[in-house]
């Protein structure tokens, strides 16, 4: 990025590192923008074994992906953030049933169904994403992050 070195107090990234050829290198410049003290918060894909083989069958239907994009298991992803040099504060999941519907251009699904019932299914998800077993079915994890 064309910044200077400690420029931001904060960071923020959705969606971003998964479609990066070398994601160590995106958080790595992160980390380099950011202030000392300053704040990362980065949301991703987020894989586990059903969502792993159901993405795959979903990218090749579709010519919004392709092979390059990843989605991180929580771990992987912890582990890269850290390596990046920044400390976990928190961690949140989101999209356990209101994902799919957040891409309106790739699953045109808002046009059979009524916006009462996204509307409930985010309300659902907020539940279930406290839930530690539940939430790691969740499509996105959310990590904030200090350097």
């Amino acid at each position: 990025m064309p910044f200077k070195n400690e420029s931001f107090d904060f960071v923020m990234t959705r969606g971003l590192v998964h479609h990066l050829p070398n994601p160590e290198d995106g958080i790595k410049e992160a980390h380099r923008v950011l202030k000392k003290g300053g704040y990362f918060l980065v949301s991703e894909p987020h894989s586990n074994i059903f969502l792993f083989y159901a993405r795959k069958a979903f990218y090749k239907r579709s010519s919004h992906f392709s092979d390059s994009h990843k989605s991180f298991r929580r771990g992987e992803f912890l582990d890269l953030i850290k390596a990046g040099g920044f400390k976990i504060k928190k961690i949140r999941y989101w999209g356990i049933l209101s994902f799919p519907f957040a891409f309106p251009d790739i699953l045109p699904a808002y046009k059979f169904l009524p916006l009462s019932i996204f509307k409930l299914f985010v309300q659902i998800d907020r539940r279930l994403a406290k839930i530690p077993v539940i939430n790691s079915f969740a499509c996105h994890i959310v990590v904030l992050a200090q350097k």
